[in-house]
C-alpha cells in the first residue's frame, strides 16, 4: 500500500472547497493532509478484483504506522473543504476503513469517502465518537474491493476548514513506498 509521489498517478495531496462531499481535485504543494485507508489483502492474486465476501485474515495495514504524530501546521481556511490523497496497493484486496489526523479545532461532523481516480465515489461513512485530536477511524459498512495496480483517492469532508497538513510531503523524494510508508515526523 503506497500514497505516490506527487505526478506519478496525478497530484497528490488534494483538496476541494464545497459545502458538501466532493471529489478533491486540486492540489498545492505537494501537501499531505494527513488521510489514510485501512488495506487488508485477498488470497485471490492476478489482476481481477477480489470476489466477496470479504477476508477476515486479519492481515491488514494502513499507509501511515499508528503511531506517527504528523507535525503540527495546521490549516484554517474558514471554510469548508474536502482533502484526500491517491494511494495504489500491489495486489488485490479490501478497504475497510478510512481515517485523518485530527487537530484540536477541527469540529464538526466528518465524513470519509473512498473515491476511483475518476471521482466516482466509491463508498463513504460518517466518522462518530470523535475525540478531539488524534486518529479518528470510521469502518465503512461493506468493505471495498480494490485492485491491484490501480491508483483510487480517500477524503474527508471537514466542515470548518480546520485541519492537519504538512507541506512539500509527497514531493519525488519522500512520497514513494511499499506497504507502509515511512513519512518524516517533523
Amino acid at each position: 500500500l503506497s500514497a505516490p509521489a506527487d505526478g506519478l498517478y496525478g497530484a497528490n495531496g488534494i483538496y476541494a472547497y464545497s459545502g458538501s462531499v466532493s471529489f478533491p481535485n486540486q492540489s498545492a504543494g505537494s501537501t499531505n493532509y494527513w488521510v489514510d485507508v485501512q488495506f487488508e489483502s485477498s488470497a485471490t492474486g492476478g489482476s481481477e478484483p477480489p470476489p466477496p465476501p470479504p477476508p477476515t485474515s486479519g492481515n491488514s495495514t494502513w499507509i501511515w504506522p499508528a503511531m506517527i504524530t504528523p507535525a503540527a501546521a495546521v490549516g484554517d481556511d474558514g471554510q469548508s473543504l474536502n482533502l484526500g490523497l491517491r494511494f495504489r496497493s500491489s495486489e488485490n484486496g479490501f478497504i475497510k476503513s478510512i481515517r485523518f489526523w485530527k487537530r484540536a479545532g477541527n469540529n464538526g461532523t466528518h465524513i470519509g469517502t473512498l473515491w476511483s481516480n475518476s471521482g466516482t465515489k466509491l463508498a463513504e461513512v460518517t466518522f462518530s465518537n470523535e475525540s478531539a485530536s488524534g486518529w479518528q477511524t470510521a469502518t465503512f459498512s461493506t468493505p471495498v474491493a480494490i485492485n491491484a495496480n490501480t491508483t483510487y483517492v480517500a477524503s474527508y469532508f471537514c466542515p470548518l476548514g480546520q485541519y492537519s497538513l504538512q507541506s512539500g510531503y509527497f514531493n519525488s523524494a519522500t512520497g514513494t513506498g511499499t506497504y507502509n510508508l515511512n513519512p518524516p515526523l517533523s
